[in-house]
């Protein structure tokens, strides 16, 4: 698939292109990509069902900005869900605002795969998928005492 993208600088020089032209550019994007997502995969954390869930529903409706550096989209996740406090901490049975600093407090690559579920959660489609577990199974969150 060919598809037209633009970076930023701080992205172009992440991606460290091969001033040389020994390297093909989709090629080391292709990779950096494939690598980020093995790392969020292999660094997912495991939550409970019903913090994953508050997760999402504390995210529902909010758009991600990417223009502001990696770092805006991964805390506003966590922002959304100590907001969402109180209500809902009553309806998932979590305390949202502890949730949110245990996720401030994990590691980046763990910061990253939850933001990378969240977002999935809303952006994949339900249709044939019976129960929250296997849905989340779909987007990547892994449940504590689950799959």
């Amino acid at each position: 698939m060919k598809k037209t993208i633009y970076f930023s600088d701080e992205a172009l020089a992440a991606v460290a292109p091969d001033e040389r032209g020994i390297e093909g550019l989709s090629g080391r994007v292709g990779f950096l990509l494939t690598v980020a997502s093995a790392i969020e995969k292999e660094a997912c954390p495991a939550l409970l069902k019903n913090e994953w869930l508050a997760l999402a529903d504390a995210n529902n409706g909010t758009a991600v900005e990417y223009s502001f550096g990696f770092e805006h989209p991964i805390t506003g996740v966590t922002l959304n869900l100590a907001d969402a406090a109180p209500d809902l901490d009553e309806k998932w049975q979590v305390s949202c605002v502890d949730l949110a600093r245990r996720i401030r407090a994990m590691p980046l690559a763990q910061q990253f795969a939850v933001f990378e579920v969240v977002r999935r959660f809303w952006r994949t489609p339900s249709e044939g998928v019976t129960g929250w577990e296997a849905f989340l199974a779909r987007v990547g969150a892994k449940v504590e005492g689950g799959q």
